[in-house]
């Protein structure tokens, strides 16, 4: 199952000083179900909690797509190929920002064929940027709450690739797609998680509910069939010569995540032997 949101819920949570975005680039991605209305609603936010520090993406007016930054927002056009509709029930779509720099955004729907460049500079820290909302905006009025349904919500810390933009808008999870580089993966229902769960499936930015959040049915959504290991990050280990370079763990300093199709398990740290690769790029 996935969340229906009618313009009174949410999920949110304020950490209260320093959010989870450090630097540029970055990447938000999300499953929206738009409404049969023309509005705009902020479906995806990190933000301080006004529009001095904002970044998300969302449905726009005239049935276009939007991504929000500081206190803009920039609209996809008329001629747009993916706009929604009011004549029938819209689809579920895949929406992806990525924040190059203070200067540059792309936004994506449905894939890389569908793709809107907008350029302004936002000078900020992106620090400010403490509270993280699903169906949640900081802008006043009738734009603060979205009304759409939602899935798949996911944060990277990077700038995905064109390529990996299409995996997830085919319907594969972000544990498919550099899951080394996530900030937080709230599926927001499925297998993953409890349905009507604000959890993040790494553990690090769990939301609470403001509001009744009703079910809705969830997009189809392709997921590792056992645990996967994500090892963040992968450090040098130490050479021996006359074996090649290996790549493992820091001593003592990062963990191997464990993520089941159940629950998240923090696992032990695995090996530097088990990470060798040889001098020859084979063994």
């Amino acid at each position: 199952m996935a969340i229906l949101l009618d313009g009174t819920n949410y999920f949110s949570r304020d950490l209260s000083g320093t959010g989870p975005i450090s630097g540029y680039p970055f990447t938000m991605t999300a499953w929206i179900k738009p409404p049969q209305e023309f509005k705009n609603w902020q479906s995806f936010v990190v933000s301080d909690g006004s529009e001095t520090a904002r970044f998300g993406l969302g449905t726009g007016n005239y049935g276009r797509w939007a991504i929000y930054w500081k206190s803009g927002e920039q609209r996809t056009g008329a001629s747009f190929s993916e706009n929604y509709g009011t004549g029938s029930p819209n689809p579920w779509s895949h929406a992806a920002v990525i924040f190059s720099a203070n200067n540059l955004r792309t936004m994506y729907v449905n894939g890389t064929g569908n793709s809107h460049v907008n350029t302004a500079n936002v000078s900020q820290t992106l620090t400010d940027a403490d509270i993280i909302g699903i169906g949640y905006g900081p802008t006043s009025g009738s734009n603060r709450l979205a009304k759409d349904q939602l899935a798949e919500c996911a944060l990277y810390s990077v700038a995905l690739t064109t390529a990996e933009i299409d995996t997830l808008a085919a319907g594969f999870s972000p544990l498919f797609v550099r899951p080394e580089s996530l900030l937080g993966y709230w599926p927001l229902g499925g297998p993953l998680t409890n349905n009507i769960s604000g959890d993040d499936l790494l553990g690090s930015y769990a939301l609470s509910a403001t509001g009744t959040i009703a079910e809705a049915d969830h997009p189809d959504i392709f997921y590792p069939a056992g645990p996967t290991n994500i090892i963040k990050p992968l450090a040098p280990a130490v050479v021996i010569p006359g074996t090649g370079m290996g790549y493992a763990v820091a001593d003592g300093s990062e963990l191997d995540y464990k993520i089941s199709t159940t629950r998240l398990d923090f696992g032990q740290q695995d090996s530097a032997l088990e990470y060798k690769v040889g001098s020859n790029g084979i063994e």
